[in-house]
This record gives structure tokens, sequence and C-alpha cells, in this order.
């Protein structure tokens, strides 16, 4: 059983997007060596986690559905009124989702191909790829969501008054 799960699971999810780009943008062989390296080096990571204090169950609920509030409201899932920067985010998701990987594009006589920070879409692009454009929306709202509701339980944790530590984190992160 592992130590601390909620670690484990935040770093797991942002390890898969590089699994993704060292197997499925990377040569075959490099990407393969890449990808075991980088699964191994997280093996070693979660067995070397010390053992984390029982799961407050009710907090980390509230913090989950708090972070997918905070990301519905900052435009993500496309619910509400989205940011003239959700206008790029989407259409590289879309790009993602649509094209083969890896994504290019034509300049006149040139072929360029796509540089950008994809960390965050090759999850929910993958999902897109075999469930859809919509579905890889929703994809990136759930994982954004988990990431932010899990930093929050990070912040509130330790806290005696949890929820006015995470408040006040909150109101310094940005509106983002």
């Amino acid at each position: 059983m592992n130590k601390n799960p909620i670690l484990a699971t935040m770093v797991g999810g942002l390890l898969a997007p590089l699994l993704i780009f060292n197997l499925g943008l990377l040569q075959p062989l490099p990407g393969l060596v890449a990808a075991t390296l980088a699964f191994l080096g997280f093996v070693l990571f979660v067995r070397a986690l010390p053992q984390a204090p029982a799961v407050d169950g009710r907090l980390l609920l509230g913090c989950l559905t708090l972070g997918l509030v905070l990301c519905v409201l900052a435009g993500n899932g496309g619910f509400f009124y989205a940011a003239d920067d959700w206008v790029v985010r989407d259409a590289l998701l879309r790009d993602l989702v649509n094209q083969p990987w890896p994504v290019t594009y034509r300049a006149g006589d040139l072929e360029l191909v796509l540089r950008a920070p994809l960390g965050m879409y090759l999850v929910p692009a993958m999902v897109g790829k075999l469930l859809g454009l919509r579905a890889s929306e929703l994809a990136l709202l759930i994982q954004n969501s988990a990431l932010i509701g899990g930093v929050l339980y990070f912040v509130g944790k330790d806290f005696s008054k949890k929820w006015i530590a995470i408040a006040i984190f909150i109101a310094f992160s940005g509106v983002d």
C-alpha cells in the first residue's frame, strides 16, 4: 500500500504527459528508454515517500470541489465566458486531437512543427483522440481541477484553520 497516496497520485498525474511525450513524439527507441527511466524514477520516488498522516476525506473532497469550481469559473471546459487566452489553449488542444503527432503546419513552402508547452494538453489530447474533442475538453477540466484541488489540499492540511489558509492562498494566486 502506498504511504502517501495523494502525493503519489499528483506526481503520477504530472508524469503522465512526459510518458505520452516520450512514447508518442520521440523516436521509438529513445522514447522507450526515456519513458522507462522516467517510470523507474517514479517508482523509486513513491517507495521513498514518508508515511503520510491519514487522509482528511472531507478536506480532500472540499478541495477537489473547490478546484473544479475555480477551473469552471476561469473558463476551463467552456461552460462560462472564457478569457482570450482560452482561444489559444482550445486551438492547441483541438490541433493535438485532430492532427497526427507531431503536429505540423504549412507556411508557404515551409513545414513547421508545433512548438508550445504541451504538458498540460497531452493526456486530454489522448482522451480526445479516443473519444472526441468535447471529451478532451472535459478531460482537461478534470485534470486541472484535480491538480488544483490537490494543491489546495496540501496548502490547508497542516493548518488548524484549513479553509482560512486555503482562502489566503487563492486570494494571492491571481484570477486564473
